[in-house]
């Protein structure tokens, strides 16, 4: 927690241009109190709020499958995910032409939808091996186990 916030501040110090942290607080030149509040401030704390959202998703994600070694490249949402990206970009920009993507990338939308879909495939071939387990499913359910 200490590491976080003093790379919070050194964030806030530190850049192309050298303020001192005393213009946060009023004691600077004008200049430096724009740099810090306005610049350096947002993005500081959109770092830090992007790096607890991350932590909390990859611990939902581990709970959720209850696997301490779950992780999106084991369970196939980064495949899913580059097979989406892959996909916009051979079409060419087929659907921002159709009018689906508007107001997102067609690259970003099929990279989402991609992530969705395989994350779903996975949850739903799990759910099938608990309904209808026969021998051979059981055994390869297990493998799969294994494997992930």
């Amino acid at each position: 927690m200490i590491c976080v916030f003093l790379c919070f501040v050194m964030a806030l110090i530190f850049g192309a241009e050298k303020v001192s942290l005393a213009a946060l607080f009023g004691d600077g030149n004008k200049f430096d109190r724009i740099i810090i509040l306005k610049l350096r401030l947002p993005r500081a704390l959109l770092v830090l709020v992007t790096g607890i959202l991350l932590g909390g998703s990859g611990a939902v994600f581990q709970l959720f499958f209850r696997n301490p070694l779950a992780e999106p490249g084991i369970m196939g949402i980064s495949s899913g995910a580059t097979l989406g990206a892959v996909i916009a970009s051979v079409s060419g920009g087929l659907l921002s032409v159709a009018g689906v993507c508007k107001l997102v990338s067609p690259v970003n939308f099929l990279a989402f939808v991609g992530a969705l879909g395989a994350g779903f495939l996975v949850f739903q071939g799990k759910v099938f091996f608990f309904f209808f387990s026969h021998n051979f499913i059981k055994l390869f359910h297990n493998f799969l186990n294994f494997c992930s």
